[in-house]
């Protein structure tokens, strides 16, 4: 594939695949502050494989890790390719060193995790999990994510006017998917994930007794 609007046009493809929204319950907390919340990099490594497959690449390149020794932080970074688009990604993981060899403990276990967060930070410049993790910036239509989750923006007199609702769920700050709403019969403003289970059983209930009949 040499004609460049045809990678062109499979970078757009690929690309669409990679913003859309995780499954629910893929964003975890590390304590009960939202600021914690994370994508774990398995989602999205799965998120690459099956989007682009052989169309993406993964490399390091940091041939040693990089040692920032006042901050006790080990460094990697690596490149994400997706057809012709590439971004670098960073990982800090912090370290301790052993008081009678010197050493970084658990060097290997060390340099793993900081070039997994290296790839999750590399997947974000491709705007992979901007929806979900419901970041305050999320808000600024220039992102983009406002179109992708059905949010209006009024732009008269070169005001831009948030009128999306947010989830009532303690704690979350993600926006409410209006038109999964109407597709649950459901009038709390809740987003996917903290929609309750015996309302989404229900619609697939429905779904199955309509497809037979």
């Amino acid at each position: 594939m040499n004609n460049f609007e045809e990678r062109r046009q499979l970078f757009q493809e690929i690309y669409e695949k990679l913003i859309l929204p995780f499954p629910p319950g893929t964003v975890e907390l590390k304590n009960q502050n939202h600021a914690s919340a994370h994508i774990p990099v398995q989602a999205y490594q799965h998120r690459v494989n099956v989007a682009a497959g052989n169309f993406a690449s993964w490399r390091l390149t940091t041939e040693h890790p990089i040692i920032h020794e006042n901050e006790k932080l080990l460094e990697m970074r690596g490149v994400l390719q997706i057809v012709d688009a590439s971004y670098e990604g960073q990982g800090f993981i912090e370290f301790e060193r052993d008081e009678r060899t010197k050493r970084i403990k658990y060097f290997n276990e060390r340099c793993k995790a900081a070039a997994s967060l290296a790839f999750v930070d590399a997947c974000d410049c491709f705007e992979m999990g901007w929806i979900d993790l419901g970041r305050k910036w999320s808000k600024n239509p220039g992102t983009g994510v406002l179109e992708r989750t059905g949010g209006s923006v009024d732009r008269s007199n070169d005001k831009v006017v948030e009128t999306r609702r947010q989830c009532i769920f303690p704690g979350c700050n993600k926006f409410v998917d209006e038109k999964l709403l109407n597709l649950y019969e459901w009038k709390n403003a809740q987003c996917e994930e903290h929609i309750p289970d015996h309302v989404k059983r229900k619609y697939l209930k429905k779904m199955e007794e309509q497809a037979n009949g």
